[in-house]
């Protein structure tokens, strides 16, 4: 049972505070577990789909090992299965912000998303107001009363970090001039 491998691997996920409940990430129907989505003890007892919601993936150091060993077996796993496993992003949108271009991180984040049963939005800098009449934390509430999960790709780490600070959805690094 995947809810009791995740919380197995870690066990203590509710006690480290990543166990808050958002509406916007529920469990697909077909009742898979994603990278970062966690099960506190009772509800893995009970058998209860209800996820928490997924956090935010910063930087490498924001994941425990046991965490990334978990999220790069799930990695496999779904790479073995590709087009037969199951949709865990269905019905939910998630944007991809990007200040800097890129061939190969803009098609893998996009294709992965719709795989997953997602609806990738592209948003270009230029497409928002963010920075021209915006701050980055309007964009970050915003954003987060549209779409399920951000992905960023841009120059200012700082910003990155305050778009997760600032909203209620999962932000994922995909570049800052600090980390790649």
């Amino acid at each position: 049972d995947a809810r009791l491998v995740i919380e197995q691997v870690i066990p203590d996920a509710a006690a480290a505070g990543r166990c808050n409940l958002h509406p916007r990430n529920r469990l697909s129907p077909s009742g898979y577990v994603g990278p970062g989505r966690f099960f506190t003890r009772s509800e893995a007892a009970l058998g209860l789909l209800s996820p928490v919601s997924m956090k935010h993936f910063l930087k490498e150091t924001d994941f425990g090992r046991s965490e990334l060993e978990a999220l790069f077996q799930q990695a496999r796993e779904l790479k073995a299965t590709r087009g037969r496993h199951a949709r865990p992003l269905e019905g939910q949108t998630w944007a991809l912000l990007f200040s800097k271009s890129s061939t190969r991180t803009r098609v893998s984040f996009e294709v992965g998303i719709h795989e997953l049963g997602g609806n990738p939005l592209f948003l270009n800098r230029d497409d928002i107001q963010l920075g021209r009449g915006e701050t980055v934390a309007d964009t970050a509430r915003v954003l987060s009363r549209f779409i399920h999960g951000l992905v960023i790709r841009t120059h200012d780490h700082g910003e990155v970090q305050e778009l997760a600070a600032r909203g209620s959805i999962p932000v994922v690094n995909a570049l800052t001039d600090l980390l790649h």
